[in-house]
């Protein structure tokens, strides 16, 4: 639907270069990234309100890279929402009908203010209205013009936690009632988890695609991509013998049962929230390793405790989380042995 191609941009220092996805009818699509990585830049020229140096940007196979903002059809919530302080909520749903081919449709914008649940609203001034209804009348206003692809940037992030929720519901409700293609940029991972058909992470100026599965994450092959996701345990490996897949992980020989690459030196990534803990060793796990380590620290958190751990075979630190009830059960000691577990299928393969 929207494929951009070989698109290269540049601010000030900052540039990005031959960036190529492409975005899917009917489907969500979030860009994470760290603040200054090009999200908001990279947003705004598909909207046309910044020159692109190179590449193309196409929308349903026809060009825009000389296409006026306006005549792009493409609709825009951005970060300040940008709403009319002058106008009640009505007006400002159904200002963008002024400069656009559609017709008023009452019919959608009452559906659109009963999903968003603001039909009580269209009379009140945006002055007198908390941030959860600006939210809601910004992404209306957005839709009034029936245009097939809508682009937010960072739109829930001023809200606390159980508003967003409330509305990535209504959201996904929305999108999925009125078949929008959607382009959103978030910090939040679980938001993006939540909402995304397909997930992009951009890092010094370059796309690293990745998706979801019944099983997870299906995670970019990259190292620094993984550390933004939240992946903090890293392990080099290395094969015992070219002919077999046996390798040397935290000190212990172990075949994992998988295919392992020709190389006989790479890396292994797993989750803290991926290794299960015990007093004892794992005797019945079938596939997978177990390692020994001592608790250096420990840190309470709401659902559960986070646990850094010392490996003295390999003399690495490994961070592990503990869910509130297993670790009741377990009764963590620190500087105390414990037994730790990684199923094979948890891991994740860095070339």
């Amino acid at each position: 639907m929207l494929k951009v191609e070989n698109l290269s941009l540049q601010k000030g220092n900052f540039s990005i270069h031959d960036l190529n996805f492409e975005l899917l009818a009917s489907k969500t699509h979030v860009l994470l990234g760290p603040s200054g990585s090009g999200k908001t830049l990279l947003l705004e020229a598909i909207l046309g309100m910044n020159q692109v140096s190179g590449g193309t940007i196409s929308l349903n196979a026809s060009l825009l890279n000389n296409v006026s903002i306006e005549s792009r059809s493409i609709s825009y919530v951005p970060q300040d929402l940008s709403l009319f302080p002058h106008l009640n909520v009505r007006k400002n749903i159904l200002y963008p009908l002024q400069f656009s081919k559609s017709k008023l449709d009452e019919d959608r914008l009452s559906r659109l203010c009963s999903i968003l649940d603001i039909e009580n609203l269209l009379t009140r001034s945006i002055q007198f209205l908390s941030g959860g209804e600006k939210q809601r009348v910004a992404i209306a206003r957005s839709l009034m013009t029936e245009n097939e692809v809508l682009i937010l940037d960072e739109p829930f992030s001023s809200l606390h936690q159980e508003l967003r929720q409330e509305l990535w519901v209504q959201l996904k409700q929305i999108q999925k009632e009125f078949r929008l293609c959607i382009f959103m940029v978030t910090h939040d991972l679980n938001e993006a988890l939540f909402l995304a058909d397909q997930l992009y992470l951009i890092l010094d100026g370059s796309l690293h695609k990745f998706s979801q599965s019944k099983k997870g994450l299906v995670y970019p092959n990259s190292k620094k991509a993984l550390k933004f996701l939240g992946v903090r345990n890293f392990f080099s490996i290395s094969k015992l013998d070219s002919s077999t897949d046996e390798i040397e992980i935290c000190g212990c020989e172990v075949n994992l049962d998988i295919n392992i690459q020709d190389s006989m030196n790479f890396e292994l990534a797993v989750r803290s929230d991926d290794i299960e803990v015990s007093v004892t060793p794992y005797h019945t796990k079938e596939s997978g390793f177990y390692f020994q380590a001592k608790i250096i620290e420990m840190f309470h958190m709401n659902h559960g405790t986070l646990i850094h751990v010392f490996n003295d075979k390999s003399s690495q630190n490994v961070e592990v989380f503990v869910a509130n009830s297993q670790s009741r059960d377990l009764k963590l000691v620190k500087e105390e042995n414990y037994y730790f577990y990684v199923n094979s299928n948890s891991l994740i393969f860095l070339n």
